[in-house]
């Protein structure tokens, strides 16, 4: 142990100064580090509890189980999640959030772009400043907003989207194909159809010569 620092449990490491591990096989590096629980693992001014959990980056917190705090700022707590991105954070059930920023939460989520966010399940975000929801969207870098309806029998993963917005406010609804492009109507909001109102929209700018 260090200067300053305090040891006790069983099998646990000190290595650095002014920092603490208790429990069972737990490791402490660099400066100001805080262990606990079993078999975790915490680097400078970081935190781990919990159990197999790894705080790595800077100032990190990594809590629950076998979840992994690798970046500079970030949080990952829950199950099998990991916060890869600076000032990132992973929460629920086997999440990562790797863009700068981001924050992943649900349960197989990916946030991959910057600023990003996931939530629902087996989503991708995976452009900076996007938000994605629902179930098993279609990726697509072109959009900002995403609702994802697809299914999952079977471990076979099928992916659709039943709602987009794009980064200049043009508004897709309905049902999409696995590739994202929507088929058939867009749907309607307030019982008003979408086509038909796009239609109506682009016969009023050809009069006035718009």
């Amino acid at each position: 142990a260090g200067s300053a620092s305090h040891v006790e449990g069983q099998d646990n490491h000190v290595h650095g100064n002014y920092c603490h591990g208790e429990g069972k096989s737990t490791k402490v590096y660099g400066q100001s580090a805080h262990a606990e629980g079993e078999s975790t693992e915490a680097h400078d001014f970081a935190h781990a509890e919990g159990r197999f959990t790894i705080a790595s980056g800077t100032e990190s917190h990594a809590e629950g189980r076998h979840t992994t705090a690798s970046a500079a700022y970030s949080h990952a707590e829950g199950e099998d999640t990991t916060a890869s991105g600076d000032n990132s954070h992973a929460e629920g059930d086997t999440t990562t959030a790797s863009g700068t920023c981001s924050h992943a939460e649900g349960a197989n989520n990916e946030a991959l772009g910057d600023y990003s966010h996931v939530e629902g399940q087996g989503n991708e975000a995976n452009t900076s400043y996007q938000h994605v929801q629902g179930k098993y969207n279609v990726a697509d870098d072109t959009m900002q907003m995403i609702i994802g309806y697809g299914t999952n029998v079977s471990s076979t993963i099928t992916r659709k989207n039943i709602f987009t917005v794009d980064k200049t406010g043009n508004i897709q609804c309905g049902q999409s194909d696995t590739s994202g492009v929507f088929t058939g109507h867009y749907g309607t909001v307030n019982g008003v159809d979408l086509v038909q109102l796009a239609a109506d929209v682009a016969a009023i700018k050809a009069h006035l010569g718009i």
